[in-house]
C-alpha cells in the first residue's frame, strides 16, 4: 500500500480521535486504531481542524478535498521538520562534544546537574526523540517520548523546566550516562559501571531499549552489573507456586515485568525480600511502572500514619482464607471480591486471569498513574507473559541458594522421625515398628 495514502489516513485518524472525539493521545491506543482501521471508512467521516469552525459536510467532496490537501500539507510540513531535527547516532556524539573546552570539562567534572542543563540546551536545538536516541543508542525511544508528551500535554513551545523535571521523575540517571558518554568520547576517564547492565538469561520481555529506560529508571538497576533471571513463564510456565519459589529468600530487589493479553507491558520494582505473609509488609522504596506503549514511573510515596501507606508488597500462595496471589499498594480484598472491591493497585492473581492494575486514585503507597498504556477505563488483565529479574548481583544469588539449603535441612529434620521416642512400648515396636529395633526379642513358634 501506498506510504503516502498510510501517512495521510494516520493524519485523519489523529485529528478525528483528537478533535471531534475529544481524546487526547488516544491515538497511540493499539486498540482505538484497530477500530478504525479496521471498522471504520476514515475516507467518509468528518474531519475538521480545532478552529472553532463547524465540521465540513461529509457528503460534499469539495470540503473533503480541501480536508485533505489541509492534512496532506500538514503532514508533508511535519515530515519536513523530522527531518531537520532528525540527527543520525553517528554524528550525535560529535555533537556533543561540538562545545569548548570549558564547557566539556564542566560536564565531565561537575554535578550531574550540569549533564543535564547541557541536555536541556541540546533538546532546544534538537528534537527530544533526537536527544534520546543519542544518548541511549538505540532507535526505539517513542514510548519516553510519548511519557515526555503526555506531561506536555501536546503543548507547540518546548519547556527546558519541564523537560528536566520529567527526567528528574522519571529517568534521574540520565545525566550520568550523558556524562559517561562524554567521558568516554573525550577519553578522559573510563566509566567504572558498563551501560547497559547485562541479562544473564533471555527475555522476550525486556528488549534492548526498555532494559535502558528501566535501568536509568531506577538506582538499583542501574547500579547493577547483572540482572540475573529468576523466573520466566515461556520456560518455567504460568505457575504463582514457581514464582514464589523463585523470590523466596531473595535478598536484593526484584524486578516483575508482565505482558498482559492486550500487548501492555508493566510491572513493578520491588525493594523488600519477598516472603510469605498473610498481610502486607512494608518498603522505604519501590515503584510501579508502564514501559510499553508508553513509558512511566510511579515511585514510592512517603510511608505516613496512615496504614494504608505501608502496603508496599504482597504475597500469598498458602493461606487459603487470604487472597492467593502478589499484590502492590492499596488494600487487601476478601477471598470473594468483586471487581468494584477494594484491592491491590497492582493485582497479580495466583490463577493469572482476574488481575487488577488501577490508575491508584486511592492508593496510598505508590503515585497515581494508569499502568495500562493510556487506557483509563480498563483495570483487569489477563497475564500473557511474565518475567521476574534479581538486580542483587552475586550476593542476592548467594543469599536465595544460602535460604534454600536451610530450608531443606528443615524439611528434613522434619521427616526424620526419632523411632526409639516413638516406640515408647512394647505394642509400638511390635505392631507400629516391625522388627526396626534389633533389641526387641519376639517369641516365634517352630511347628
Amino acid at each position: 500500500m501506498d506510504e503516502r495514502f498510510l501517512e495521510t489516513r494516520q493524519q485523519k485518524l489523529e485529528i478525528y480521535i483528537k478533535q471531534v472525539l475529544k481524546l487526547p493521545r488516544s491515538h497511540e491506543n493499539p486498540d482505538i486504531l484497530a477500530f478504525f482501521g479496521f471498522v471504520a471508512s476514515l475516507d467518509d467521516i468528518a474531519f475538521y481542524a480545532d478552529d472553532g469552525q463547524k465540521p465540513h459536510d461529509p457528503k460534499s467532496s469539495e470540503s473533503r478535498s480541501t480536508v485533505n490537501e489541509q492534512l496532506t500539507a500538514e503532514a508533508a510540513a511535519a515530515s519536513k521538520a523530522a527531518v531537520i531535527n532528525a540527527i543520525p547516532m553517528d554524528d550525535f556524539d560529535k555533537m556533543l562534544i561540538a562545545v569548548d573546552q570549558e564547557q566539556i570539562d564542566k560536564i565531565c567534572s561537575g554535578s550531574s546537574k550540569c549533564s543535564q542543563d547541557y541536555m536541556n540546551k541540546l533538546a532546544l536545538d534538537a528534537s527530544v526523540e533526537t536527544i534520546f536516541q543519542g544518548i541511549f543508542k538505540v532507535n526505539k525511544v517513542k514510548t519516553l517520548v510519548r511519557g515526555f508528551n503526555a506531561v506536555r500535554r501536546d503543548k507547540d513551545v518546548f519547556n527546558e523546566a519541564e523537560f528536566q523535571d520529567w527526567c528528574d521523575s522519571q529517568l534521574p540517571l540520565i545525566a550520568d550516562v550523558l556524562k559517561d558518554r562524554v567521558q568516554l568520547l573525550c577519553k578522559q576517564i573510563t566509566p567504572k559501571r558498563p551501560f547497559p547492565p547485562q541479562l544473564d538469561n533471555k527475555s522476550i520481555l525486556i528488549d534492548d531499549s526498555a532494559l535502558r529506560f528501566l535501568s536509568v529508571a531506577f538506582t538499583e538497576g542501574y547500579g547493577a552489573l547483572v540482572w540475573n533471571r529468576l523466573f520466566a513463564s515461556f520456560t518455567d510456565g504460568l505457575s504463582f507456586q514457581a514464582i514464589c519459589t523463585a523470590v523466596e529468600g531473595y535478598e536484593g530487589p526484584t524486578m516483575i515485568v508482565i505482558q498482559d493479553s492486550f500487548g501492555c507491558r508493566f510491572g513493578a520494582l520491588a525493594t523488600a525480600r519477598w516472603r510469605e505473609e498473610t498481610a502486607f509488609f512494608t518498603s522505604s522504596s519501590g515503584a510501579l511502572f508502564s514501559v510499553d506503549p508508553v513509558f512511566r514511573v510511579y515511585r514510592r510515596r512517603p510511608v505516613t500514619s496512615k496504614p494504608q501507606s505501608k502496603n508496599a508488597q504482597y504475597m500469598n500462595s498458602r493461606s487459603r482464607t487470604l487472597p492467593l496471589g502478589m499484590g502492590f499498594g492499596g488494600e487487601l480484598h476478601a477471598k470473594t471480591a468483586s471487581e468494584t472491591a477494594p484491592h491491590p493497585r497492582l493485582w497479580i492473581d495466583a490463577e493469572f486471569d482476574t488481575c487488577f492494575a488501577s490508575s491508584g486514585s486511592n492508593d496510598a503507597v505508590y503515585e497515581p498513574g494508569p499502568l495500562l498504556g493510556d487506557d483509563l477505563l480498563r483495570e483487569t488483565f489477563r497475564v500473557a507473559q511474565i518475567e521476574v529479574w534479581g538486580l542483587g548481583g552475586i550476593d542476592g544469588m548467594k543469599s536465595r541458594d544460602a535460604w534454600r539449603a536451610q530450608k531443606e535441612r528443615m524439611l528434613l529434620k522434619q521427616r526424620q522421625v526419632d523411632k526409639s521416642q516413638f516406640a515408647n512400648n512394647a505394642f509400638d515396636r511390635e505392631y507400629l515398628l516391625n522388627g526396626t529395633f534389633s533389641g526387641s526379642k519376639r517369641e516365634t513358634n517352630d511347628n
